[in-house]
């Protein structure tokens, strides 16, 4: 698995809307709460949250 470190990377490399990441960083942090709450891993979870709109420039 990536770290968050990378993905934030790779995520700054494909958007260049700050809002969109900041958008992006904002559901890492819901989906950090979600998997807390049930208890699943909370890295992958958090991960999925950041890169969910990885494309959405290019696909748009």
């Amino acid at each position: 698995m990536i770290s968050r470190e990378e993905a934030l990377k790779l995520l700054r490399q494909k958007l260049r809307n700050e809002k969109l990441i900041k958008h992006c960083i904002a559901v890492e942090a819901i989906m950090k709460k979600l998997a807390e709450y049930l208890g699943k891993d909370v890295n992958l979870w958090m991960l999925v949250g950041l890169l969910h709109d990885l494309d959405y420039e290019e696909t748009k």
